[in-house]
Protein backbone atom coordinates (compact mmCIF):
# COMPACT_ATOMS: atom_id res chain seq x y z
CA UNK A 1 0.00 0.00 0.00
CA UNK A 2 1.43 3.50 -0.91
CA UNK A 3 0.18 6.23 1.35
CA UNK A 4 1.66 10.03 -0.34
CA UNK A 5 2.96 12.10 2.12
CA UNK A 6 0.01 15.41 2.65
CA UNK A 7 2.33 18.28 3.45
CA UNK A 8 0.27 21.83 4.55
CA UNK A 9 2.46 24.92 4.72
CA UNK A 10 3.21 26.46 7.42
CA UNK A 11 1.64 29.95 6.25
CA UNK A 12 -1.40 28.36 4.50
CA UNK A 13 -3.89 25.38 5.16
CA UNK A 14 -4.20 23.96 1.65
CA UNK A 15 -0.94 23.48 0.57
CA UNK A 16 -0.82 26.83 -2.03
CA UNK A 17 0.39 29.40 0.23
CA UNK A 18 -2.58 31.51 0.93
CA UNK A 19 -5.25 31.12 3.17
CA UNK A 20 -8.64 31.33 2.32
CA UNK A 21 -9.81 32.41 5.95
CA UNK A 22 -10.05 35.79 7.42
CA UNK A 23 -9.38 34.67 10.70
CA UNK A 24 -6.07 33.22 9.74
CA UNK A 25 -5.18 30.49 11.93
CA UNK A 26 -2.38 29.00 11.18
CA UNK A 27 -3.35 25.09 9.95
CA UNK A 28 -0.38 22.76 10.42
CA UNK A 29 1.02 19.79 13.12
CA UNK A 30 2.00 23.03 15.15
CA UNK A 31 -1.30 24.52 15.31
CA UNK A 32 -1.59 23.74 18.99
CA UNK A 33 2.01 25.28 19.94
CA UNK A 34 1.45 28.22 17.70
CA UNK A 35 -2.02 29.19 18.95
CA UNK A 36 -0.81 28.92 22.36
CA UNK A 37 2.21 31.28 21.38
CA UNK A 38 -0.17 33.66 19.74
CA UNK A 39 -2.11 34.00 22.95
CA UNK A 40 -4.78 31.46 21.59
CA UNK A 41 -4.92 28.63 24.07
CA UNK A 42 -8.13 29.69 25.91
CA UNK A 43 -9.78 29.88 22.25
CA UNK A 44 -12.17 26.44 23.10
CA UNK A 45 -12.06 24.61 19.92
CA UNK A 46 -15.21 23.60 17.95
CA UNK A 47 -15.11 19.71 17.64
CA UNK A 48 -17.98 18.90 15.06
CA UNK A 49 -18.55 15.22 13.44
CA UNK A 50 -19.29 13.77 10.44
CA UNK A 51 -19.88 10.12 8.34
CA UNK A 52 -22.51 7.10 8.72
CA UNK A 53 -24.89 6.24 11.03
CA UNK A 54 -22.49 5.51 13.78
CA UNK A 55 -21.15 9.35 13.62
CA UNK A 56 -22.80 10.47 17.18
CA UNK A 57 -21.32 6.89 19.15
CA UNK A 58 -17.75 8.51 19.37
CA UNK A 59 -19.70 11.93 20.28
CA UNK A 60 -20.82 9.70 22.83
CA UNK A 61 -17.68 8.33 23.81
CA UNK A 62 -16.62 11.71 24.09
CA UNK A 63 -18.86 12.77 26.55
CA UNK A 64 -17.95 9.83 29.02
CA UNK A 65 -14.54 11.03 28.75
CA UNK A 66 -14.65 14.56 29.09
CA UNK A 67 -17.15 13.87 31.98
CA UNK A 68 -14.23 11.81 33.58
CA UNK A 69 -11.65 14.85 32.11
CA UNK A 70 -12.96 17.77 31.25
CA UNK A 71 -11.12 19.39 28.19
CA UNK A 72 -11.23 22.73 26.52
CA UNK A 73 -13.74 21.37 23.54
CA UNK A 74 -16.65 23.06 22.37
CA UNK A 75 -18.54 19.56 21.33
CA UNK A 76 -22.03 18.19 20.16
CA UNK A 77 -22.83 19.48 16.72
CA UNK A 78 -23.03 17.57 13.25
CA UNK A 79 -21.89 19.68 10.23
CA UNK A 80 -24.21 20.65 7.90
CA UNK A 81 -25.45 18.33 5.53
CA UNK A 82 -23.17 15.22 6.85
CA UNK A 83 -24.05 12.47 9.19
CA UNK A 84 -26.04 10.18 7.03
CA UNK A 85 -26.61 6.67 7.59
CA UNK A 86 -25.84 4.66 5.28
CA UNK A 87 -23.66 6.34 3.46
CA UNK A 88 -19.70 5.47 2.50
CA UNK A 89 -16.38 7.82 1.33
CA UNK A 90 -17.69 7.32 -2.34
CA UNK A 91 -19.28 10.73 -4.59
CA UNK A 92 -22.14 8.97 -5.58
CA UNK A 93 -25.46 7.99 -4.23
CA UNK A 94 -26.75 5.19 -2.38
CA UNK A 95 -30.21 5.61 -3.50
CA UNK A 96 -31.21 8.89 -2.05
CA UNK A 97 -28.67 8.74 0.58
CA UNK A 98 -25.43 11.24 -0.37
CA UNK A 99 -21.78 9.78 -0.44
CA UNK A 100 -19.44 11.48 1.80
CA UNK A 101 -17.92 12.96 -1.83
CA UNK A 102 -21.49 13.29 -3.04
CA UNK A 103 -20.76 17.60 -4.32
CA UNK A 104 -23.47 18.49 -2.78
CA UNK A 105 -22.79 17.09 0.79
CA UNK A 106 -19.22 18.18 0.66
CA UNK A 107 -20.33 21.65 -0.30
CA UNK A 108 -22.29 22.18 2.67
CA UNK A 109 -19.43 20.68 4.92
CA UNK A 110 -17.00 23.17 3.35
CA UNK A 111 -19.38 25.93 3.63
CA UNK A 112 -20.40 25.03 6.98
CA UNK A 113 -16.23 24.99 8.27
CA UNK A 114 -15.37 27.84 6.37
CA UNK A 115 -18.30 29.98 8.16
CA UNK A 116 -17.11 28.91 11.52
CA UNK A 117 -13.33 29.36 10.65
CA UNK A 118 -13.91 32.90 9.28
CA UNK A 119 -15.71 33.29 12.50
CA UNK A 120 -12.51 32.80 14.83
CA UNK A 121 -13.78 29.42 15.72
CA UNK A 122 -10.94 26.82 15.80
CA UNK A 123 -12.67 23.81 14.10
CA UNK A 124 -11.58 20.03 14.49
CA UNK A 125 -13.79 17.23 13.08
CA UNK A 126 -14.23 13.49 14.07
CA UNK A 127 -15.11 11.39 11.07
CA UNK A 128 -16.47 7.68 11.60
CA UNK A 129 -16.61 6.28 8.39
CA UNK A 130 -16.25 3.11 6.39
CA UNK A 131 -18.61 0.11 7.69
CA UNK A 132 -21.09 0.90 4.62
CA UNK A 133 -18.00 0.37 2.28
CA UNK A 134 -17.16 -3.10 3.66
CA UNK A 135 -20.39 -4.08 3.22
CA UNK A 136 -20.92 -2.60 -0.06
CA UNK A 137 -24.14 -1.04 1.02
CA UNK A 138 -22.84 2.68 -0.72
CA UNK A 139 -24.50 2.56 -3.98
CA UNK A 140 -20.90 1.96 -5.28
CA UNK A 141 -20.42 -1.25 -4.13
CA UNK A 142 -17.85 -3.24 -1.55
CA UNK A 143 -14.08 -0.83 -1.95
CA UNK A 144 -11.05 -1.71 -1.22
CA UNK A 145 -9.37 0.05 1.71
CA UNK A 146 -7.10 1.98 -0.71
CA UNK A 147 -10.43 3.22 -2.66
CA UNK A 148 -11.76 4.35 0.99
CA UNK A 149 -8.13 5.97 1.82
CA UNK A 150 -8.33 7.63 -1.22
CA UNK A 151 -11.71 9.20 -1.05
CA UNK A 152 -11.12 10.37 2.51
CA UNK A 153 -7.93 12.20 1.56
CA UNK A 154 -9.88 14.06 -0.79
CA UNK A 155 -12.52 14.73 1.94
CA UNK A 156 -9.50 15.68 3.96
CA UNK A 157 -7.96 17.94 2.11
CA UNK A 158 -11.19 19.98 1.37
CA UNK A 159 -11.99 20.17 5.69
CA UNK A 160 -8.57 21.78 5.51
CA UNK A 161 -8.61 24.10 2.23
CA UNK A 162 -12.34 25.60 4.28
CA UNK A 163 -10.47 26.28 7.42
CA UNK A 164 -10.75 23.52 9.41
CA UNK A 165 -7.45 22.23 11.53
CA UNK A 166 -7.62 18.90 13.01
CA UNK A 167 -9.46 15.32 11.54
CA UNK A 168 -9.83 12.63 14.03
CA UNK A 169 -10.38 9.42 11.82
CA UNK A 170 -12.28 6.62 13.87
CA UNK A 171 -11.47 3.18 13.26
CA UNK A 172 -14.08 1.38 11.72
CA UNK A 173 -15.94 -1.01 14.16
CA UNK A 174 -16.87 -4.66 14.11
CA UNK A 175 -19.60 -5.99 11.79
CA UNK A 176 -21.67 -9.22 11.69
CA UNK A 177 -21.69 -9.53 7.89
CA UNK A 178 -17.76 -8.24 7.50
CA UNK A 179 -14.80 -10.72 8.18
CA UNK A 180 -12.35 -9.78 10.33
CA UNK A 181 -9.47 -10.11 8.04
CA UNK A 182 -11.38 -6.63 6.47
CA UNK A 183 -11.87 -5.13 9.55
CA UNK A 184 -7.85 -5.36 9.89
CA UNK A 185 -7.14 -4.58 6.53
CA UNK A 186 -9.26 -1.17 6.66
CA UNK A 187 -7.87 0.03 9.93
CA UNK A 188 -4.34 -0.90 8.95
CA UNK A 189 -4.92 1.38 6.41
CA UNK A 190 -6.18 4.16 8.47
CA UNK A 191 -3.61 3.42 11.06
CA UNK A 192 -1.16 4.41 7.99
CA UNK A 193 -3.30 7.10 6.53
CA UNK A 194 -2.96 9.06 9.78
CA UNK A 195 0.59 8.43 10.22
CA UNK A 196 1.69 9.50 6.78
CA UNK A 197 -0.40 12.52 7.10
CA UNK A 198 -0.28 15.98 8.59
CA UNK A 199 -3.26 17.45 10.81
CA UNK A 200 -4.51 13.85 10.75
CA UNK A 201 -5.28 11.74 14.05
CA UNK A 202 -6.00 8.17 14.31
CA UNK A 203 -8.35 6.57 17.03
CA UNK A 204 -8.22 3.22 17.58
CA UNK A 205 -11.07 1.81 19.55
CA UNK A 206 -10.60 -1.85 18.16
CA UNK A 207 -9.02 -3.16 21.57
CA UNK A 208 -11.95 -1.54 23.74
CA UNK A 209 -14.70 -3.62 21.09
CA UNK A 210 -12.68 -6.80 19.74
CA UNK A 211 -12.19 -9.78 21.89
CA UNK A 212 -9.44 -12.09 20.27
CA UNK A 213 -11.02 -15.31 22.00
CA UNK A 214 -14.42 -14.57 20.29
CA UNK A 215 -14.73 -16.15 16.50
CA UNK A 216 -16.84 -13.61 15.49
CA UNK A 217 -15.00 -11.03 17.07
CA UNK A 218 -17.45 -8.74 19.14
CA UNK A 219 -16.68 -8.38 22.84
CA UNK A 220 -19.29 -10.03 24.68
CA UNK A 221 -21.02 -11.35 22.02
CA UNK A 222 -21.06 -15.03 22.99
CA UNK A 223 -21.18 -13.96 26.56
CA UNK A 224 -23.39 -11.91 29.09
CA UNK A 225 -25.47 -9.86 26.46
CA UNK A 226 -25.67 -7.02 29.17
CA UNK A 227 -21.85 -6.74 28.82
CA UNK A 228 -21.45 -6.96 24.47
CA UNK A 229 -19.93 -3.87 22.85
CA UNK A 230 -22.21 -4.09 20.06
CA UNK A 231 -26.09 -4.03 19.30
CA UNK A 232 -28.39 -7.15 18.67
CA UNK A 233 -27.77 -6.76 15.05
CA UNK A 234 -24.04 -6.70 15.27
CA UNK A 235 -23.79 -3.15 13.06
CA UNK A 236 -23.85 -0.22 16.11
CA UNK A 237 -22.66 0.05 19.18
CA UNK A 238 -24.44 -0.41 22.44
CA UNK A 239 -24.40 1.99 25.11
CA UNK A 240 -21.57 -0.31 26.69
CA UNK A 241 -19.42 0.08 23.61
CA UNK A 242 -19.52 3.67 23.26
CA UNK A 243 -18.42 3.76 26.98
CA UNK A 244 -15.56 1.28 26.01
CA UNK A 245 -14.93 3.88 23.41
CA UNK A 246 -14.43 6.53 25.73
CA UNK A 247 -11.30 4.94 26.75
CA UNK A 248 -9.82 5.80 23.36
CA UNK A 249 -11.13 8.99 22.72
CA UNK A 250 -9.77 10.22 26.25
CA UNK A 251 -6.14 8.76 25.56
CA UNK A 252 -6.34 10.85 22.10
CA UNK A 253 -7.08 13.81 23.17
CA UNK A 254 -5.66 14.27 26.72
CA UNK A 255 -2.60 14.39 24.41
CA UNK A 256 -4.30 17.23 22.45
CA UNK A 257 -6.24 19.70 23.80
CA UNK A 258 -6.04 21.49 26.94
CA UNK A 259 -7.99 20.48 30.80
CA UNK A 260 -10.32 22.05 32.36
CA UNK A 261 -11.30 22.82 35.63
CA UNK A 262 -14.84 21.00 37.02
CA UNK A 263 -17.86 23.76 36.54
CA UNK A 264 -17.95 24.12 40.52
CA UNK A 265 -22.01 24.77 40.36
CA UNK A 266 -21.54 27.62 42.94
CA UNK A 267 -24.82 28.46 44.31
CA UNK A 268 -24.14 32.03 43.79
CA UNK A 269 -23.77 32.31 40.77
CA UNK A 270 -27.12 32.66 39.08
CA UNK A 271 -28.92 34.33 35.86
CA UNK A 272 -29.59 38.26 36.70
CA UNK A 273 -30.42 40.19 32.92
CA UNK A 274 -28.58 43.19 34.29
CA UNK A 275 -26.16 42.30 36.66
CA UNK A 276 -25.03 38.48 36.14
CA UNK A 277 -26.18 37.99 32.60
CA UNK A 278 -23.43 35.49 32.30
CA UNK A 279 -24.67 33.54 35.45
CA UNK A 280 -26.92 29.80 35.54
CA UNK A 281 -30.00 30.15 34.39
CA UNK A 282 -31.33 27.10 36.35
CA UNK A 283 -30.65 29.18 39.72
CA UNK A 284 -32.28 32.36 38.34
CA UNK A 285 -34.43 33.77 41.24
CA UNK A 286 -38.00 31.92 40.63
CA UNK A 287 -40.91 31.78 43.48
CA UNK A 288 -38.11 33.78 45.95
CA UNK A 289 -35.85 31.18 45.47
CA UNK A 290 -32.96 31.08 44.20
CA UNK A 291 -29.68 28.92 43.87
CA UNK A 292 -31.31 26.35 42.70
CA UNK A 293 -29.16 25.04 39.87
CA UNK A 294 -26.85 23.92 42.53
CA UNK A 295 -29.06 21.06 44.69
CA UNK A 296 -28.49 21.48 48.26
CA UNK A 297 -31.82 21.17 49.12
CA UNK A 298 -35.06 18.74 48.95
CA UNK A 299 -38.57 19.56 48.58
CA UNK A 300 -39.39 19.13 44.89
CA UNK A 301 -42.01 16.89 43.54
CA UNK A 302 -42.38 13.87 43.01
CA UNK A 303 -45.02 12.93 39.90
CA UNK A 304 -44.29 9.54 38.62
CA UNK A 305 -46.82 6.70 38.79
CA UNK A 306 -45.99 3.96 40.98
CA UNK A 307 -46.73 0.19 40.10
CA UNK A 308 -46.72 -2.97 42.06
CA UNK A 309 -44.88 -2.56 45.27
CA UNK A 310 -42.63 0.59 44.06
CA UNK A 311 -42.04 3.86 46.07
CA UNK A 312 -40.33 6.94 46.24
CA UNK A 313 -39.05 8.13 49.68
CA UNK A 314 -38.18 11.59 50.00
CA UNK A 315 -38.25 14.57 47.70
CA UNK A 316 -36.58 15.05 44.59
CA UNK A 317 -34.29 18.69 44.96
CA UNK A 318 -36.18 21.46 45.59
CA UNK A 319 -37.66 23.47 42.25
CA UNK A 320 -37.75 19.97 40.55
CA UNK A 321 -40.35 17.83 39.37
CA UNK A 322 -39.65 14.15 39.02
CA UNK A 323 -41.55 12.06 36.20
CA UNK A 324 -41.92 8.56 35.02
CA UNK A 325 -43.45 5.04 35.64
CA UNK A 326 -41.91 2.72 38.01
CA UNK A 327 -42.24 -1.31 38.74
CA UNK A 328 -41.49 -4.00 40.39
CA UNK A 329 -39.91 -3.61 43.63
CA UNK A 330 -37.77 -0.14 42.80
CA UNK A 331 -37.43 2.30 45.44
CA UNK A 332 -35.79 5.87 44.80
CA UNK A 333 -35.02 7.60 48.16
CA UNK A 334 -33.74 10.99 47.95
CA UNK A 335 -31.49 12.30 51.12
CA UNK A 336 -28.96 15.53 51.36
CA UNK A 337 -25.32 14.28 51.89
CA UNK A 338 -21.74 15.18 51.84
CA UNK A 339 -20.27 14.60 48.29
CA UNK A 340 -17.11 12.77 49.56
CA UNK A 341 -15.26 12.75 45.80
CA UNK A 342 -16.20 16.45 45.14
CA UNK A 343 -14.50 17.17 48.63
CA UNK A 344 -11.44 15.15 47.82
CA UNK A 345 -11.28 16.77 44.00
CA UNK A 346 -11.52 20.11 45.58
CA UNK A 347 -9.14 19.78 49.01
CA UNK A 348 -10.10 17.61 52.08
CA UNK A 349 -8.97 20.79 54.08
CA UNK A 350 -10.79 23.17 51.70
CA UNK A 351 -14.07 25.44 53.24
CA UNK A 352 -17.49 25.12 51.68
CA UNK A 353 -20.54 23.10 51.80
CA UNK A 354 -20.26 19.60 49.83
CA UNK A 355 -23.62 18.84 50.38
CA UNK A 356 -25.15 17.01 47.58
CA UNK A 357 -28.68 15.44 46.78
CA UNK A 358 -28.52 11.63 46.89
CA UNK A 359 -30.52 9.72 44.82
CA UNK A 360 -30.07 5.87 46.03
CA UNK A 361 -31.78 3.08 44.34
CA UNK A 362 -32.81 -0.64 45.65
CA UNK A 363 -35.28 -3.55 44.25
CA UNK A 364 -35.80 -4.74 40.62
CA UNK A 365 -37.98 -2.80 38.13
CA UNK A 366 -40.29 -5.33 36.07
CA UNK A 367 -40.75 -3.65 33.10
CA UNK A 368 -38.20 -0.99 31.39
CA UNK A 369 -38.33 2.61 32.32
CA UNK A 370 -36.71 5.35 33.42
CA UNK A 371 -37.65 8.87 35.25
CA UNK A 372 -36.96 12.05 34.37
CA UNK A 373 -36.56 15.48 37.25
CA UNK A 374 -36.97 18.40 35.41
CA UNK A 375 -36.42 22.93 35.91
CA UNK A 376 -37.75 24.95 34.07
CA UNK A 377 -37.04 28.95 34.50
CA UNK A 378 -38.38 31.79 32.29
CA UNK A 379 -35.15 33.32 30.41
CA UNK A 380 -34.46 36.17 28.06
CA UNK A 381 -34.45 35.02 24.34
CA UNK A 382 -30.87 34.10 23.61
CA UNK A 383 -31.30 34.23 19.83
CA UNK A 384 -28.73 32.11 18.25
CA UNK A 385 -26.47 32.78 20.99
CA UNK A 386 -24.78 29.19 22.21
CA UNK A 387 -25.69 27.95 25.49
CA UNK A 388 -23.71 25.57 27.43
CA UNK A 389 -25.31 22.64 29.63
CA UNK A 390 -23.07 20.81 32.08
CA UNK A 391 -24.18 18.54 34.88
CA UNK A 392 -21.84 17.59 37.65
CA UNK A 393 -22.83 14.37 39.87
CA UNK A 394 -20.64 11.82 41.91
CA UNK A 395 -21.27 8.07 41.23
CA UNK A 396 -21.37 5.56 44.34
CA UNK A 397 -21.54 1.71 42.96
CA UNK A 398 -24.25 2.48 40.63
CA UNK A 399 -24.94 -0.81 39.59
CA UNK A 400 -27.65 -2.00 36.84
CA UNK A 401 -28.08 1.50 35.35
CA UNK A 402 -29.01 1.91 31.21
CA UNK A 403 -28.65 5.16 30.48
CA UNK A 404 -27.58 8.74 32.44
CA UNK A 405 -28.65 11.35 30.32
CA UNK A 406 -29.15 15.20 30.75
CA UNK A 407 -31.68 16.67 28.10
CA UNK A 408 -32.32 20.41 27.31
CA UNK A 409 -35.84 21.69 26.72
CA UNK A 410 -36.71 24.07 24.31
CA UNK A 411 -34.01 24.20 21.88
CA UNK A 412 -32.91 23.00 18.83
CA UNK A 413 -29.86 21.12 17.99
CA UNK A 414 -28.33 18.22 19.97
CA UNK A 415 -30.97 17.69 22.73
CA UNK A 416 -29.43 14.96 24.60
CA UNK A 417 -25.84 15.37 26.91
CA UNK A 418 -25.97 11.53 27.16
CA UNK A 419 -23.56 8.89 28.92
CA UNK A 420 -25.72 6.35 26.54
CA UNK A 421 -27.14 6.22 23.22
CA UNK A 422 -31.42 6.94 23.06
CA UNK A 423 -33.68 4.63 21.93
CA UNK A 424 -35.11 1.41 23.47
CA UNK A 425 -33.11 0.03 26.90
CA UNK A 426 -31.51 -2.99 25.29
CA UNK A 427 -30.04 -5.61 27.43
CA UNK A 428 -26.29 -4.88 25.79
CA UNK A 429 -26.95 -1.17 26.56
CA UNK A 430 -26.35 -2.17 30.59
CA UNK A 431 -23.55 0.16 32.02
CA UNK A 432 -20.84 -1.07 34.21
CA UNK A 433 -20.74 -0.67 37.77
CA UNK A 434 -20.39 3.18 37.87
CA UNK A 435 -17.63 5.18 40.39
CA UNK A 436 -16.15 8.79 40.74
CA UNK A 437 -16.81 12.42 40.18
CA UNK A 438 -18.49 13.21 36.40
CA UNK A 439 -18.90 16.70 34.90
CA UNK A 440 -20.27 16.26 31.69
CA UNK A 441 -21.36 19.10 29.21
CA UNK A 442 -22.94 20.03 25.80
CA UNK A 443 -23.01 23.44 23.71
CA UNK A 444 -26.45 23.68 22.20
CA UNK A 445 -26.82 26.57 19.71
CA UNK A 446 -30.55 27.60 20.86
CA UNK A 447 -34.08 28.84 19.47
CA UNK A 448 -35.53 32.12 20.70
CA UNK A 449 -37.59 30.14 23.56
CA UNK A 450 -37.99 31.73 26.63
CA UNK A 451 -39.30 29.37 28.96
CA UNK A 452 -36.06 26.95 29.33
CA UNK A 453 -35.40 23.96 31.26
CA UNK A 454 -32.84 21.09 31.70
CA UNK A 455 -33.45 17.27 33.14
CA UNK A 456 -31.78 14.40 34.10
CA UNK A 457 -33.02 11.23 33.21
CA UNK A 458 -32.00 7.58 34.44
CA UNK A 459 -32.91 4.74 32.86
CA UNK A 460 -33.46 0.80 33.69
CA UNK A 461 -34.41 -2.37 32.62
CA UNK A 462 -37.00 -5.15 33.82
CA UNK A 463 -35.64 -7.92 35.57
CA UNK A 464 -32.58 -6.16 36.41
CA UNK A 465 -31.68 -4.84 40.01
CA UNK A 466 -30.28 -1.87 40.92
CA UNK A 467 -28.45 -0.31 43.70
CA UNK A 468 -25.80 2.45 44.65
CA UNK A 469 -26.66 5.96 44.48
CA UNK A 470 -26.35 9.02 42.13
CA UNK A 471 -25.23 12.14 44.08
CA UNK A 472 -26.44 15.17 41.81
CA UNK A 473 -24.52 18.13 42.61
CA UNK A 474 -25.99 20.56 40.33
CA UNK A 475 -26.73 21.40 36.56
CA UNK A 476 -26.08 24.47 34.71
CA UNK A 477 -26.84 26.53 31.84
CA UNK A 478 -25.11 29.67 30.85
CA UNK A 479 -25.31 31.66 27.52
CA UNK A 480 -21.74 32.17 25.95
CA UNK A 481 -22.21 36.37 25.28
CA UNK A 482 -20.22 38.39 23.64
CA UNK A 483 -16.98 40.34 25.28
CA UNK A 484 -18.64 43.97 25.69
CA UNK A 485 -17.08 47.04 23.81
CA UNK A 486 -13.67 48.51 24.92
CA UNK A 487 -14.59 51.95 25.67
CA UNK A 488 -13.32 54.98 24.03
Amino acid sequence: MTVQLISIGNSANDGTGSDPRSAGVIMNDNTLRLDRRAGRANVRPTLLRDGDSKTSEPFYGFQWANSRFPMNIRAGLAVAGGAIGGSGTAATQNGSINNLLWPARLSAMKADVLARTTAGQIVDMILTIGTNDMSGVTGAGALSSETVIANISKYFREFRASGGRTLWLMSVDPRDTVSDVKLAAYNAAYKLFAASTEGVRYIDTTPYLIDPLDSTGCLGSTGAAQFSSMDSVGLHCSSYGTYLKSFAVEKAFRSFYEPLDIIGMDAADALDDTNAPRGNILSRTTGGLTGLGRTTRIGGTDSTTKNDTSSVTGTPPLGYTMTGTLSGTMNIAFSLVTCPKLKAYIGTGAPGDFTGVAITFSGTPSANGEFSMSRFVLTPAYGTTLIELATLFECDNLSGNFGIIVKPQNYSGPDTNGLTLGGGQGANDQLPTLNGLFNPRLIMEPTTATNTGAGLIMRWRAGVPMSGSLILIGISMKAELPLPAVPA
